[in-house]
């Protein structure tokens, strides 16, 4: 005589606690695109780092820019990032989801300072583009604006590789975030150029 057939309960989607890349969805791992996956392993693995990683960030960038601003009008621009960017990444995941939404962090405000940095190109000699004359743009100021590509280049990659309509693939606080920083690094564009 012949046994029956056990059925397997199927688990609902969830993610994995050790914060891991990868979800389990009616029972098969879900991975997300490979770029995705490479750019994982060199991120951060806790939020403490990520944190540290933040404030870095927002300290040498900020360092950077802040020359370039009045206190009134720095402390504006910081207020202001945070403001947009938290609603940012608020109304990303809230437009496409019904679930509470939870939205915070520093990470808003160093991709707008990143976004800002990209106003150094402006202060390329020409002939350098070419290879030519050397530049007056200092090291801090190169690596500056090598971060801000690398920013730009974040948000192209999650608007570019993730499924669409999906709300926890992009990132609403790190594209308003940019997109503040590009905003005003180019209608108030520096004075000068600090010295690191």
């Amino acid at each position: 005589m012949r046994r029956p057939r056990r059925r397997l309960r199927r688990p609902a989607p969830r993610s994995d606690a050790a914060g891991d890349d990868r979800a389990v969805a009616d029972g098969v791992p879900v991975l997300r695109p490979p770029a995705i996956r490479l750019a994982a392993g060199v991120l951060p693995p806790s939020r403490r780092r990520a944190r540290r990683g933040n404030l870095l960030l927002i300290a040498f960038l900020g360092r950077l820019a802040e020359p370039n601003f009045s206190t009134r009008s720095y402390a504006a621009f910081f207020v202001g990032v945070a403001i947009t960017s938290v609603s940012g990444g608020f109304l990303a995941i809230a437009l496409f989801d019904r679930g509470p939404v939870v939205a915070y962090g520093a990470s808003g405000l160093g991709f707008a300072l990143a976004g800002y940095s990209l106003q150094y190109l402006r202060g390329i000699d020409r002939p350098v583009l070419r290879g030519g004359a050397t530049s007056s743009l200092s090291s801090a100021e190169w690596l500056a604006v090598i971060v801000g590509l690398a920013a730009v280049f974040t948000v192209a990659l999650d608007v570019g590789t993730g499924p669409f309509f999906d709300a926890y693939w992009l990132n609403g606080a790190h594209a308003v975030g940019l997109v503040v920083g590009l905003l005003v690094g180019w209608y108030a564009p520096p004075s000068r150029h600090p010295s690191v």
